[in-house]
């Protein structure tokens, strides 16, 4: 109730801030420059950042290994994972004791919590290697990232170096926050930006793909005033320094920068914004309760920061602090989470498990409530390895749009008409489900947007009319997502070989800026007139599956002028070396093209 009611009022106060924070700040809000065709360079940022993130808080290396196998375990892809704090070594630390000492700013691992990562920092102190940590998850294909910040604390081993020579805001000033206590790092003195490398270098030089940058930057308002070797630091003076030199300096490496865009932090409704858009390209909208009123506060924060046109976020699926600890069903919650987490940008699970009742993690749910799979047929480790596969079947989508959406200037979330529910990019709308439901599922209000017809992405034979008002029924295992009638939409299938295009044709054309990392990217397309159908591509890499949805079945196909030959079945189709083509029982068409470096040109005869 209290977000149904006040979430129109914070959208208000949301538009006024970020109004007047243009005028007064010359930052956030802009408006999109329309409709370019793509560039197609290549991306700023690498696309592993739309693979599925999984991580969790205070943990071990034991912990988040043992977590990451259980993931794939149950054939749920993980890509990324992050060491939040506590990781790094304080000065009071004691192994045979097994004590540890939480600090920041060390950017040792370790020893007691991380003793393989503690092992790899140690044998390359020595000039040698030791595979520990990073060659456990490396070897899997799986990217490693850090819990970072701008302090230094009294605890870490550096700390006393840094007061000596200069290194801090303030003269080494020690304040107190919410990790601690500690000095900032003082950016504006070249000196200390040096020494502050060579501390990023403890990791970094072993192989670390980027950093979590957690909420330290506004505890310079504590110094009243701040200032550094420049002179007089205001905040965010202080967090474009901050967040610039950890995106710069771990992009030399090849690593990216998670960071916040949008957070309420002073209230429901009232955002403030932290690494700029044109830097931020992984982030997400702060801290939530595990709770429905959580869910509502991320995609608040989620629209809030649309409203500031950043691109590529996600939220902590589960919210990241606790939720009701007397809770009878806090699964339900959980799964339409998940399902959000899917259709954003970013897909992040945050796994601590804090109380009982709020386990955090799929395979917990179905061991605490066994009604759900035995009375109820509700598999939660299914749904949510149905989620993160088809989130992971999307990153060509995501990654093209983020692109896209950014050189645009606009948001990849764009809410639309109707209660908590946007586009997502140029072909896709979800409408995130955000109430309790019953154990068939949940009842969902949708008010289609307006000029298109909409295709269910789960049952495509289910059309809605653009501007329609529908009370709709919903599964836990399926959610509202909806194919624009006239849509491009890649996929890569996991396991396979091809990419696949889906296209819905309607009379007229389309195309879709196909993006790529390190080379240039390509343009897809397709012409339609009702007695045949155009599908170009240019020059690319993959080998290509185009999916046609919704057509007459084809007299003929032609690559290039020559005719292809149909075959017995889409197995066969997906292991021919030669491109052709096949309908389904559905009447699906399929055309296969393995070898694309030198474009190609389909034309299909009805």
């Amino acid at each position: 109730m209290f977000g149904t009611i006040f979430y129109p009022l914070s959208r208000v106060i949301t538009a006024a801030i970020v109004f007047f924070s243009s005028i007064f700040s010359g930052a956030g809000f802009s408006a999109a420059i329309g409709q370019a065709p793509p560039s197609l360079q290549p991306m700023l940022y690498p696309r592993w950042v739309h693979e599925h993130w999984a991580w969790e808080n205070d943990g071990t290396d034991e912990s988040i290994m043992g977590f990451i196998q259980e993931l794939q375990e149950n054939d749920i892809p993980v890509g990324v994972i992050i060491l939040d704090r506590p990781w790094e070594i304080g000065i009071g630390v004691d192994v045979e004791a097994g004590k540890t000492d939480n600090t920041a700013g060390s950017f040792i691992p370790c020893p007691v919590r991380y003793p393989s990562f503690y092992a790899e920092w140690e044998a390359r102190q020595r000039g040698e290697t030791y595979e520990g940590f990073m060659h456990h998850f490396h070897s899997q294909g799986i990217k490693v990232t850090l819990w970072g910040s701008c302090m230094v604390n009294t605890n870490a081993p550096n700390h006393a170096e840094g007061v000596e020579k200069g290194y801090f805001l303030n003269d080494g000033r020690v304040i107190r926050w919410w990790g601690g206590d500690g000095s900032m790092i003082d950016y504006t003195n070249p000196e200390a930006v040096e020494w502050w490398e060579a501390q990023l270098d403890n990791v970094l030089e072993l192989g670390i793909d980027g950093w979590k940058l957690d909420g330290a930057d506004p505890y310079v308002m504590l110094m009243m005033p701040g200032y550094g070797q420049s002179g007089l630091l205001g905040w965010k003076q202080y967090q474009k320094l901050q967040y610039e030199h950890y995106y710069n300096y771990t992009r030399s490496y090849g690593g990216v920068m998670l960071a916040r865009s949008v957070d309420g932090v002073i209230g429901y409704g009232i955002p403030l914004t932290f690494a700029s858009r044109d830097i931020n390209f992984v982030s997400w909208v702060g801290d939530q309760d595990a709770d429905w009123g959580g869910m509502r506060a991320a995609l608040a924060n989620m629209f809030t920061a649309s409203l500031f046109n950043y691109v590529s976020f996600g939220s902590d699926i589960g919210g990241f602090r606790s939720g009701p600890a007397d809770n009878p069903n806090p699964w339900d919650t959980w799964i339409r989470w998940a399902q959000l987490g899917a259709m954003s940008p970013v897909m992040e699970m945050e796994s601590t498990v804090r109380n009982p009742g709020d386990p955090h993690r799929p395979f917990a749910f179905n061991d605490m409530f066994p009604e759900l799979l035995g009375e109820y047929d509700i598999d939660i480790v299914g749904i949510y390895r149905d989620a993160v596969r088809l989130h992971t079947e999307l990153i060509p989508y995501f990654a093209s749009q983020t692109m896209y959406s950014y050189e645009r200037r606009q948001p990849l979330m764009r809410p639309t008409l109707g209660y908590y529910q946007y586009k997502l990019g140029d072909e896709l709308f979800v409408v995130p489900i955000m109430a309790q439901g019953d154990e068939t599922g949940n009842e969902r209000t949708i008010i289609f947007p307006a000029g298109d017809e909409w295709i269910y992405l789960f049952d495509e034979t289910q059309t809605f009319r653009g501007g329609s008002r529908q009370q709709l029924h919903f599964s836990y295992e399926e959610f509202p997502v909806y194919i624009r009638k006239g849509a491009i939409l890649p996929m890569e299938g996991i396991g396979e070989d091809f990419t696949t295009v889906r296209i819905y044709p309607k009379t007229g054309s389309n195309q879709f800026g196909l993006y790529e990392q390190d080379v240039e990217g390509t343009m897809l397309s397709y012409t339609t007139n009702g007695s045949g159908l155009t599908i170009k591509s240019g020059e690319t890499a993959r080998s290509l599956l185009f999916r046609v949805y919704g057509e007459p079945a084809p007299a003929s196909v032609k690559l290039g002028g020559t005719a292809l030959a149909p075959t017995a079945s889409l197995a066969e189709l997906k292991t021919m070396d030669a491109p052709g083509w096949f309908v389904d029982a559905d009447g699906v068409l399929w055309i296969a093209v393995p070898d694309a470096t030198a474009g190609a040109e389909i034309a299909v005869d009805y």
